[in-house]
């Protein structure tokens, strides 16, 4: 079971697991080198803890290498939707260069978020995804703390 690298919103599901959003910063123990940043991945997984055998195991999994690959170092959140079963995902502080490609830095890099809805099935789908970024300020940028699923405000 992978480890869990910076993780955001740890989260109770009705059925006791936990669900969170693992940024996945570097994807490396104390003390060995930081991998190059475009191997590190965001991800959001559900663990399943059996108080009884204290034990944890990967119940669910949005992201990383057997899915979608992103990655956002910073901000996060992810909940379990009532009424669907959907996961809601706020990849909340995406950082990319001119070509795309995954940085760490803040202050050169263009910041900018997504917001996804996904099944909560094996494999995930997407039934709802929203790209937050304004290119013509990149010193600027734009980031999402957390989002929130809200009831229609039409009957």
């Amino acid at each position: 079971m992978p480890w869990p690298y910076h993780p955001h919103a740890p989260a109770l599901t009705p059925t006791g697991n936990v669900l969170v959003f693992d940024n996945g910063n570097f994807r490396v123990r104390p003390f060995r080198p930081k991998p190059p940043v475009g191997q590190s991945y965001s991800r959001v997984v559900e663990y399943v803890v059996d108080e009884e055998t204290k034990s944890v195991s990967e119940g669910w999994v949005y992201g990383g290498p057997r899915d979608e690959m992103f990655y956002s170092p910073l901000l996060a959140d992810a909940d379990l939707m009532p009424i669907t079963g959907n996961v809601l995902v706020s990849d909340g502080g995406r950082v990319t260069d001119s070509e795309g490609r995954s940085r760490n830095d803040l202050q050169t890099g263009l910041r900018w978020a997504r917001i996804v809805e996904v099944t909560h099935t094996t494999p995930p789908e997407k039934v709802f995804e929203l790209i937050i970024r304004d290119e013509s300020t990149p010193e600027v940028g734009w980031v999402v703390y957390r989002a929130e699923r809200l009831p229609s405000l039409y009957p």
